[in-house]
């Protein structure tokens, strides 16, 4: 069984990851009323300009700027809390074994040190890339796809108060009512312009949790196999899903993933090839079973050190530390 020392370790992760999920949830906000802002200043300035065909020419280049800006720094915020997120995870199998180095004097600092290295870059590639996903959609893909859609509402918008006959004032509060994630939008203005977003920032705060799940459910996944003490992967639900799933919808596939046992492991334990990955904003916990304690472990690793056979971490020496520092 897992030892309390690991098990103390994927919590510290598991409540890292929600924190930093928390501190993004704002820091997306903040980009949006920024750009709400910069509206708004736009609509102070047009306050006594008509609604000629040039004004509104430039106006939407202008908004079409602010989209761009807004569309890189989403990404780049993405990606630094992607980065985050899969370190956490990786954090708990080399914090794992750093502690069993020290506690038994083994000397492997550094071999856990590169086996790990690489682990969280490694998982992160994926979501960029879009390799993780059926539609093979990177992560540019899907936030330059978010702000395109914003953009389609922006026009929709414009077009709509033209035909409203709206002044440019008037406009530009539209304008930056939409953006303004919080604001709340009138029944009035939802009759004017059905079908645009009541909050702009829901896909990309929705884009964003479930970024930073996938990254350090990758990064969990790839440090897990790196430990050849590993044999399974347990699926836990998270403290407050039958609030927020059972009682409200039923149960879903999380359930379903807690309480299997097809591979005869125990129930919720999967192999490591065959964890599904987690729904767009799950907030389960997957973390490695291990049969052995913390004592066991160190005890093997210190018969290997010291010349003892043990075909298991000869192999994992090979496939992970000399491979490459070759």
């Amino acid at each position: 069984m897992a030892s309390d020392l690991y098990k103390k370790l994927c919590k510290e992760a598991q409540n890292n990851k929600l924190n930093l999920t928390k501190k993004n949830f704002k820091t997306i906000r903040d980009i949006f009323k920024e750009l709400s802002k910069e509206l708004e200043i736009k609509a102070v300035k047009a306050k006594r300009k008509s609604l000629s065909e040039r004004f509104l020419l430039d106006y939407k280049k202008s908004i079409d700027r602010s989209l761009k800006i807004v569309r890189e720094e989403l990404y780049k915020n993405n990606k630094k809390i992607i980065l985050e997120s899969a370190k956490y995870a990786n954090e708990v199998q080399l914090s794992f074994f750093n502690t069993i180095n020290n506690q038994f004097d083994l000397g492997l600092d550094k071999t856990f040190n590169v086996v790990f290295s690489k682990v969280p870059e490694d998982a992160i590639k994926e979501i960029i890339r879009g390799e993780m996903y059926k539609d093979r959609k990177g992560l540019s893909l899907r936030i330059w796809t978010d702000t395109n859609n914003m953009s389609k509402d922006i026009d929709y918008i414009i077009s709509k108060g033209i035909a409203e006959k709206k002044d440019v004032y008037s406009l530009s509060k539209d304008l930056e009512m939409y953006v303004n994630p919080e604001a709340k939008k009138t029944f009035e203005y939802n009759k004017v312009y059905p079908g645009t977003r009541k909050q702009i920032d829901f896909n990309a705060q929705r884009l964003a949790r479930t970024s930073i799940n996938h990254a350090f459910f990758l990064s969990n996944i790839r440090s897990c196999k790196r430990n050849p003490f590993v044999e399974g992967m347990k699926w836990e639900l998270s403290m407050s899903h039958h609030e927020r799933q059972v009682i409200k919808f039923g149960p879903d596939e999380c359930d379903d993933y807690a309480e299997q046992n097809e591979y005869n492991m125990g129930r919720g334990v999967f192999p490591l090839s065959e964890l599904p990955l987690p729904h767009p904003q799950c907030l389960c916990s997957q973390y490695a079973v291990l049969s052995k304690s913390l004592e066991d472990i160190g005890v093997d690793l210190g018969k290997w050190v010291r010349g003892e056979n043990n075909p298991s971490l000869d192999n994992w020496y090979k496939k992970y530390y000399l491979d490459f520092m070759r």
